[in-house]
């Protein structure tokens, strides 16, 4: 835990005021010349730091309270982080901003969600600051924020005793429901004695669910033990429809407090107590600047419903108002009128099924359909859910007893129904699939299985040695997987680290694999291995390096610590560490000059976010985090070199949860590795 936090109070000068309790902040708030920034001391000698610019309420208006999310390149600044400055001046006459004191105090943190740190009293502080403010100033006070400062912001309203209201955007609503990487940094350095490493990932949530409760942390608005909206004075809370926290964070918060939809996009416990959903850019993007002077201001003067202001929201014309007719609802009260109308047909020679669904207009309600097989007890997903009514499958996946079936679903992930799809090959219609005509259409399309006939280098992982074993002669010149970057341009170890033994590994490969990357075999391999083109894939960038000093740098992979390889013997270095990027872009620089004279080709593959069932992967691991890094990596090396580049649709990039090495965000299903094997093939030029 850090003993002291370093802060620049500078361009402040001397509108700077300290206070050691809460009715010393009241009576400089009820003075004149209250602007400037006021820190409130906390139980563990830290403070809670308030900005106060103008003159709060003079215009009649709700006074806004502005709370942070992420603070980016955190590393390269000094707190306090006030947010609000530009939207602030333009819609009151004055306004609050407070800075995340666990942001504040560690340069590693840039996250926090106002949730605390250990020794600190920051909930209790923050709630007296705010009920302070508002009896001051006699005013409604509303908490402005999106992301992570959203979570906040609902999570405060909910608790203070006055008139508080919530302005928020695309906010989190469960901590752990966030990306891993910013949450296993807050938690470790913030609450270091409850918060340990978490080493599973199959673990990892019900291991931090254990050690927030045990730390006292209040990480869910999900839950109504700490939070009810119907506490809130006044709530509107906007949602980007193509941001996954639609579905991760927006739903579930929705379900659980029962919201009810009232159209257009709208969720209400009351017309003052509204979620609206809104198309205002891609993706998890802020709301812009201009959108929330304009509504903010409107929601702060208090004359209009925060429903009414939702669908201003909704029908600006700098969002796509046609979002309302998107938007999700509860379809399931809708079931028996449409059923009847619905009918599936599927083509085994085109691998497809078109869904009728009659007078229902497509897209209603976000409604989606997926494509599963089943076979007695078994049940296999061929696709996941779009709202397209046209499913592509593909045909060698069937069993030959095989029932297909269309899965439909709502935009809150309810589910619909089933609805069997007949099938017909050629003229031929059954409402199974035969058990004889099936195995033939799938051995001709195994017959169109691409044969890769040179003999390729791979450097990466199983995503891309495991393509070739659908293969009947592999025909892979060499493997080396288990040695990123760093390491494997690092210097070789001259001895092992005490305690390490290679021979302790059962595996020929597993050995094999430790000591090319003790020996920093690479290079050799490429040199004296005969092949045709090299192929690289980043997965094995995730995994942890040891830094042992003097150069030398040993990949911590599962197989190195079978071989008594230990955190102990180097200094760690993380995916997302501060100076992880830097060192790996030195290192990439000499892998890059190192193939010059390569063919090579990049198998650009991501981390999935869903398996092929629709369940989500993020909340067990970090793969918003790996996907941002690798995004960086791949584009180095496509810089530096004159490569191939094979990408995937985003239909392929889900997870196989009966993958034969387990579950697994880069364990992917049969056809991932097809379309692997045939844009390898034309890039060969083996047709």
């Amino acid at each position: 835990m850090r003993s002291h936090t370093i802060k620049d109070y500078s361009r402040w000068g001397d509108r700077h005021y300290t206070h050691d309790d809460v009715t010393s902040f009241g009576t400089a708030l009820s003075s004149e010349g209250a602007a400037g920034v006021h820190s409130l001391r906390m139980r563990d000698g830290e403070t809670l730091d308030v900005l106060v610019v103008g003159e709060p309420g003079r215009d009649g208006r709700a006074i806004p309270v502005f709370l942070n999310g992420a603070v980016p390149a955190r590393q390269d600044k000094t707190g306090p982080f006030f947010s609000g400055g530009r939207v602030g001046p333009a819609v009151a006459s004055g306004y609050l901003s407070v800075s995340d004191p666990a942001v504040d105090r560690d340069p590693d943190v840039s996250l926090a969600w106002y949730a605390g740190h250990e020794g600190s009293d920051t909930r209790r502080t923050f709630i007296s600051a705010l009920e302070m403010v508002g009896s001051v100033y006699r005013r409604e006070l509303v908490l402005v924020g999106g992301s992570g400062g959203g979570f906040a912001a609902l999570y405060y309203a909910s608790l203070v005793r006055c008139d508080v209201s919530a302005f928020v955007w695309n906010p989190q609503t469960d901590i752990l429901a966030y990306n891993r990487g910013f949450v296993d940094t807050y938690l470790t350095r913030s609450f270091p004695e409850y918060c340990a490493d978490a080493e599973e990932p199959a673990t990892w949530l019900s291991q931090r669910s254990d050690e927030c409760a045990a730390a006292d942390i209040h990480r869910s608005v999900v839950t109504r033990e700490h939070h009810d909206p119907r506490t809130i004075h006044r709530l509107l809370l906007l949602q980007n429809i193509s941001d996954w926290h639609l579905t991760g964070h927006t739903v579930p918060y929705l379900k659980t407090h029962g919201f009810v939809s009232v159209g257009t996009g709208a969720y209400v416990l009351s017309p003052d107590l509204a979620v609206q959903v809104a198309d205002w850019g891609q993706g998890h993007a802020p709301l812009p600047t201009e959108l929330v002077v304009d509504h903010l201001r409107a929601f702060l003067d208090s004359g209009r419903s925060p429903l009414d202001i939702g669908r201003d929201v909704a029908f600006d014309e700098r969002c796509d108002p046609t979002v309302v007719s998107r938007a999700p609802i509860d379809l399931r009260p809708l079931v028996p009128e449409f059923q009847e109308q619905w009918s599936a047909s599927g083509d085994l020679t085109t691998g497809t099924v078109h869904v009728s669904i009659g007078n229902t207009p497509e897209g209603y309600g976000e409604l989606r359909f997926g494509l599963i097989q089943t076979s007695g007890t078994s049940r296999e997903q061929l696709a996941w859910f779009s709202t397209d009514t046209t499913i592509g499958f593909p045909v060698e996946k069937l069993w030959p007893d095989a029932q297909l079936m269309v899965v439909a679903r709502d935009g809150l992930n309810n589910h619909l129904l089933h609805l069997p799809v007949e099938l017909v090959i050629g003229s031929a219609e059954t409402a199974t699939v035969d058990s004889e005509m099936v195995p033939t259409v799938a051995q001709e399309a195994e017959t169109k299985q691409p044969a890769v006939a040179s003999s390729p280098f791979i450097y990466g992982s199983c995503v891309t040695r495991d393509a070739f074993a659908l293969l009947e002669r592999p025909n892979v010149a060499e493997y080396v997987a288990r040695s990123p970057i760093v390491s494997a341009m690092a210097a070789p170890a001259t001895e092992l680290p005490a305690g390490m033994n290679i021979d302790l590994i059962d595996s020929a490969f597993q050995r094999r694999m430790v000591t090319w990357d003790v020996q920093k075999s690479l290079p050799e391999l490429l040199s004296k291995t005969a092949h045709d083109a090299v192929v690289i894939d980043l997965i094995d960038e995730r995994l942890g390096l040891l830094d042992l000093g003097h150069g030398r740098v040993l990949s911590l992979s599962t197989e190195a610590v079978k071989a008594g390889l230990t955190r102990d013997a180097g200094t760690l270095l993380r995916v997302g560490d501060p100076d992880f990027l830097s060192r790996w872009d030195a290192a990439a620089q000499q892998l890059i000059q190192r193939l010059q004279d390569e063919r090579v080709i990049l198998n650009r593959v991501f981390w999935a976010a869903v398996d092929e069932n629709g369940q989500d992967l993020t909340q067990k691991f970090p793969v918003d985090l790996n996907n941002q890094v690798l995004e960086h990596m791949y584009g180095t090396l496509q810089e530096g070199l004159d490569c191939a580049v094979i990408d995937y649709p985003a239909e392929l990039m889900v997870a196989d949860s009966q993958h034969r090495w387990g579950l697994s965000p880069f364990h992917f299903t049969r056809e991932f590795y097809v379309h692997f094997l045939n844009r390898l093939r034309e890039i060969l030029g083996e047709y």
